[in-house]
């Protein structure tokens, strides 16, 4: 009976695993082509592969690190649409003439000082306060 019981369980968590992952790799695919969209379309198919590669990472991690059993992961909504104007501002402020390898490169590292932004403000607030310090003390 014990046996049974706990392979009851197993079979729900797998299902319920099988069920969230397939929701995040759907929920994935819409982020990026909503980021990856007008100027930016032609590099859809890429960003649909960081997109996937990004959600199955954080999954893992927080399954892993978590202190909370259970713990599921996916991409939100909110950031994913911030990140799309973003990239699309971006791209439509570089010169006509820019080559796709430089709107790819500008956008992502826009995207990534976006992700960072809270931790650069934490960092430039510290150096300030470091060199006010610094000075006040010479």
């Amino acid at each position: 009976m014990k046996a049974d019981a706990a392979l009851g369980r197993i079979l729900t968590g797998l299902l319920a695993g099988l069920i969230v992952g397939i929701v995040a790799v759907i929920v994935a695919i819409s982020f990026a082509v909503l980021i990856f969209s007008g100027d930016l379309a032609d590099f859809a198919p890429g960003g649909i592969g960081l997109a996937l590669y990004t959600a199955a990472v954080m999954a893992g991690l927080i399954a892993l690190t978590s202190s909370f059993e259970g713990m599921v992961a996916t991409p939100q909504d909110v950031p994913a649409a911030i990140t799309a104007l973003i990239a699309a501002a971006v791209a439509a402020a570089l010169p006509a003439g820019a080559e796709p390898s430089q709107v790819i490169a500008t956008t992502t590292v826009a995207k990534t000082w976006e992700g960072s932004a809270a931790a650069g403000i934490a960092a430039a607030t510290a150096a300030a306060i470091s060199a006010v310090i610094a000075a006040g003390t010479s």
